[in-house]
């Protein structure tokens, strides 16, 4: 999920690589301003979501994955909207914090690369 990615990079390095993105679809975030907001919250911790950004009809929740302290892949889940409940947010959101904070303590225990120098 790019909001998830994007969140270790500096607002300038994100104005860069967002002003070459194309539009997924008519719901993709063009507004520059609106994705730094969003960025932000993640930054201080919030799960990264997006609905039809990328894909109609879907919604999708992502974590960063960080290594070292930097971020260095992310996990996300992506739900059709026909079937997403608050529920299922909720349930959704749990998984995601559970499954980030196992692998980060196994890419230290182990020190596995996660993204290759």
């Amino acid at each position: 999920h790019r909001e998830a990615l994007l969140s270790d990079l500096t607002d300038e390095q994100i104005r860069d690589r967002i002003e070459m993105a194309a539009k997924l679809t008519e719901h993709t975030i063009s507004d520059i301003d609106l994705l730094l907001g969003q960025i932000e919250q993640i930054r201080c911790g919030e799960i990264a979501t997006e609905t039809e950004e990328s894909t109609p009809q879907m919604r999708c929740f992502a974590v960063p994955i960080r290594q070292n302290g930097r971020v260095d892949a992310a996990l996300s889940i992506s739900v059709p909207i026909f079937r997403y409940t608050d529920e299922k947010r909720v349930q959704i959101c749990q998984c995601l914090r559970e499954a980030q904070q196992q692998i980060e303590q196994l890419v230290g225990l182990y020190n596995f690369e996660l993204i290759k120098p």
